[in-house]
């Protein structure tokens, strides 16, 4: 028997997918505004690595978070830590996470897709798709509303991240 290693448990129309499209452009320019502050408040540099996340509400269409997380070098070469920011009511807000429920990131062999509120059951792992995609203003990870089940067996290898955090810093920046 064979089995598709991923396929797409909720799909919209196309109505809802460019609505859907306009709320995350909309988010995007929020994060690039979050970007902008950090470098007028001198917080960010033109070399830190730098990403913008938007994390959409699984239940429904809407984006209920933006945020750029980035990391860079001091002048004496060593790191600075990862660093989270959003706006909150026009004020600059440094957050310590955010909230996903666990991610996994699964090595499809010829790519490797990142899901998050998953669960486990049996040989699927079942939960929602990070999109990530970089821009001609960098990386951009979208935390989409489109649920997917994966099937493990399929899959090279995956690995387990029990917050955002630990993802970035260990697998992405």
């Amino acid at each position: 028997m064979f089995n598709k290693t991923v396929t797409v448990c909720s799909e919209q129309s196309l109505i809802g997918k460019g609505l859907y499209k306009l709320k995350v452009n909309a988010a995007l320019k929020e994060c690039y505004k979050i970007k902008d502050t950090l470098k007028k408040k001198s917080l960010i540099d033109k070399d830190d690595l730098s990403i913008n996340i938007v994390v959409s509400d699984t239940e429904s269409n809407e984006i209920k978070g933006k945020y750029v997380a980035y990391k860079g070098y001091n002048k004496d070469g060593s790191k600075k830590p990862l660093t989270i920011h959003t706006i909150e009511n026009g004020q600059l807000m440094k957050v310590n996470d955010i909230e996903s429920r666990g991610l996994m990131n699964i090595d499809l062999y010829e790519e490797s897709i990142c899901i998050y509120n998953y669960s486990i059951l049996g040989n699927y792992a079942e939960g929602y798709l990070v999109c990530n995609e970089r821009s001609k203003d960098g990386y951009i990870m979208n935390f989409s509303n489109k649920k997917v089940k994966v099937f493990l067996k399929n899959a090279n290898t995956h690995k387990a991240y029990n917050s955002v955090t630990e993802y970035l810093n260990k697998d992405v920046l």
